[in-house]
């Protein structure tokens, strides 16, 4: 068997800088409203946002949707659309309708 080699850690945060990171963005939807939260936390604390995040390596899309939106807003998406495409890489934004946990 071949050696591992390492590279260093400038290179490795390099090529880390340079690799998209997939990311999903809900727009949660409920009688004719739509979800904002407000930031607690820096980066831009006190600001609204829309919940989202980092997709993981081998999850697909729906099962990332039903995650962030437990752990950001502690909810549960009844209804999953696929609502628009990110033009630069294809990547898909959801709407979710959800119920209380």
């Amino acid at each position: 068997m071949g050696r591992i080699e390492w590279i260093d850690k400038p290179l490795h945060s390099k090529i880390r800088a340079s690799i998209p990171i997939a990311t999903v963005d809900l727009l949660v939807v409920y009688k004719h409203g739509l979800l904002l939260m407000l930031r607690n936390n820096e980066p831009a604390k006190n600001l609204w946002f829309i919940p989202g995040g980092r997709i993981l390596l081998g999850e697909p899309l729906e099962e990332a949707v039903r995650r962030i939106l437990e752990k950001e807003a502690r909810l549960t998406p009844i209804k999953i659309e696929k609502k628009a495409l990110c033009p630069t890489s294809g990547l898909t934004t959801t709407t979710s309708q959800y119920s209380t946990v």
